[in-house]
C-alpha cells in the first residue's frame, strides 16, 4: 500500500500527484490491453461460429480460453 508523507496541511501533494499519474498510466495500459483482448476474443468467437471442423473448433476454443486466462482444466491462470 502506498504511504504518503504527512506535511503541516495534509499529504505532500507532489507525492500524491506522482502516484496518481502512475495509477492513471497503469489503468490506461490495462484498459488498452483489455480492449485488444476483447477484440481478439470477439473475432475468434465469430470464426468459431463459422468453423465446421471439430478439430479446428477445439483449437479456436483453446485460444479463446487462453486469452481469457483460463487453463485447460477450467481454472484461472
Amino acid at each position: 500500500m502506498k504511504r504518503f508523507t504527512v506535511v503541516n496541511e495534509g499529504y505532500n501533494m507532489e507525492e500524491v500527484n506522482r502516484f496518481i499519474d502512475i495509477v492513471i498510466k497503469r489503468l490506461e495500459k490495462l484498459n488498452n490491453e483489455n480492449a485488444m483482448l476483447q477484440t481478439k476474443i470477439s473475432s475468434l468467437e465469430e470464426k468459431l461460429k463459422e468453423e465446421k471442423d471439430p478439430l479446428k473448433q477445439a483449437k479456436i476454443i483453446e485460444e479463446i480460453m487462453k486469452l481469457r486466462g483460463v487453463n485447460k482444466n477450467g481454472t484461472r491462470n
